[in-house]
Order: structure tokens, then C-alpha cells, then sequence
């Protein structure tokens, strides 16, 4: 079974599905084949007596036609896909692939999501290329996929960069002394391996909390700036429509009584 060969036909639908621990669920002839992840927490999915893991870590295809079950073993927002392919009679079981790029992955969800939102048929072909995208995510061998020397060197530097994003004076000097390793070569080195600035990577974490947190809590936009690192609310409001399209009020707007 090898997904290089997927031939995705249409996007059904995509949820953002919040599961609480020891939530159980039975699914009984899946509809669409569908790709599962966790932005947090952690499902396990039962097929015929075999365990798959779905967190952060691990991305899996959900084949359709199959019946299984569903434990959350951590609470947490779970991305849902659901799509149809051409060549279905390859595709019968669960399969894991290992994540080698969780803001990544997240950053094309939720531009899908953007997408699927605005109901323009006329974007059915990009919705189509970042789900190709999201699922190159998930056919590069594991070989591929361990961490390059550059990766190695800033690993301390983003361990601390996740941990610590709501810190409002987090800067590429501290950063950087995490890294051992000069400012300069530092913003040099995170640019050539992620392709952004460590300015705009913090951003896309502390944007993608902020909508986690808009999501799963009743707070204020005020709020949700503060606990993601924000000491200026016009700040965070042009960081968050610079990333989504939407000013915070109308994406908490947006989601109605389904938070």
C-alpha cells in the first residue's frame, strides 16, 4: 500500500474535531477515506484488533468502508479530513506515518479550512494542491525524514521556542544563546532550514495557539492575545489576519455556539 499512487477525486468534508480523555467512539462503514492528526492529545483507533496512533507525532489514513473504534487517551483538537480517491481498491487498512513537520501541517490545515470556508468553487483546485501538500507530509521515508545537522544544531532553540511562545520578550538573542551559536549564523541557519524567519515561525505557533485556544475556550480576544505572547492587542490582530485572512473578533464570530 503506497500513497505515492493516491488519485484524490474530490474533499468531502474537514473538522476540527475536540475529543475529552476516556471519550469513546464506534464507526461503522466509513463513508470517505480520511487523514487523522492531532494538533494535541492523542486517539488510539482500533481495526481488527490492531492499535493505530493518532498525536502529534503521527498522521493516519483512514480507509473507507471500515469499521473501527476510537479511545481518546488525551484530550486534545484533532484534525479531520475526509476526501475520495480513484484507485480504492489498494487502500483497506489503517496506515501510520510518522509527522516530520507539525507547523507545517497545521499551517496547511487551517488554510484548507480558510479555503473549504469560503465556498468558492472557483478554489476547488488549490483546496486540492494543500491537500496533496498536507499528504507529502505523509509518503517521505522514514530515512528522509531524520533531522539534518542544521535541525540538530537549533533543536534546543526550538524546544525552548515552543515551550516558552508566550514569553513576550522571547528574541533571536535568546534564542540564539539556546543554540550555542551566534546571532547572526542563527538567523542564517533556522532561515535555510524552515524557509522562515525565527520572527515569523513564532508567529505561526502563537497564531495557530491563539485559534486553538479561540476555539476550545470561552475567552476574550484580549485574553487569547496575552496567553499566547502578545503585550499589544493591535499587534496580535494584525499578526492573526496576516496569517488567516480574518481579524480575531470576526474568526471567533465565525464559530458560533460550535466552540
Amino acid at each position: 500500500m503506497d500513497i505515492r499512487n493516491i488519485l484524490i477525486t474530490d474533499i468531502q468534508t474537514l473538522f476540527l474535531v475536540s475529543l475529552t480523555t476516556n471519550e469513546r467512539k464506534k464507526i461503522n462503514h466509513r463513508s470517505f477515506y480520511g487523514l487523522s492528526f492531532a494538533i494535541s492529545g492523542e486517539i488510539v483507533y482500533t481495526l481488527n484488533e490492531k492499535e493505530y496512533i493518532s498525536d502529534r507525532e503521527h498522521l493516519l489514513f483512514l480507509p473507507k468502508g471500515q469499521s473501527y473504534s476510537l479511545h481518546c487517551t488525551e484530550s486534545g483538537l484533532f484534525p479531520l479530513i475526509n476526501f475520495e480517491i480513484a484507485n480504492a481498491q489498494s487502500f483497506s487498512q489503517i496506515m501510520t506515518f510518522r509527522v516530520r513537520d507539525n507547523l507545517s501541517l497545521h499551517n496547511l490545515f487551517w488554510e484548507l479550512e480558510i479555503q473549504a470556508k469560503s465556498g468558492d468553487s472557483k478554489n476547488r483546485l488549490y483546496r486540492m494542491s494543500l491537500l496533496y501538500q498536507l499528504l507529502s507530509y505523509a509518503i517521505i521515508p522514514d530515512e528522509e525524514q531524520q533531522s539534518s545537522p542544521k535541525r540538530f544544531i537549533l533543536q534546543p532553540a526550538i524546544e525552548y521556542l515552543e515551550n516558552n511562545y508566550d514569553n513576550s520578550n522571547l528574541n533571536n538573542t535568546l534564542l540564539s544563546k539556546k543554540a550555542c551559536i551566534s546571532e547572526v549564523y542563527f538567523r542564517k541557519l533556522f532561515k535555510e532550514e524552515y524557509g522562515l524567519s525565527p520572527k515569523q515561525y513564532v508567529q505561526k505557533i502563537r497564531i495557530n495557539k491563539a485559534k486553538e485556544l479561540l476555539r476550545s475556550e470561552y475567552l476574550s480576544v484580549t485574553t487569547v492575545a496575552e496567553m499566547v505572547g502578545y503585550s499589544s492587542i493591535f499587534n496580535f490582530s494584525k499578526a492573526f489576519k496576516t496569517q488567516t485572512g480574518y481579524a480575531p473578533s470576526d474568526y471567533l464570530k465565525g464559530l458560533g455556539d460550535g466552540r
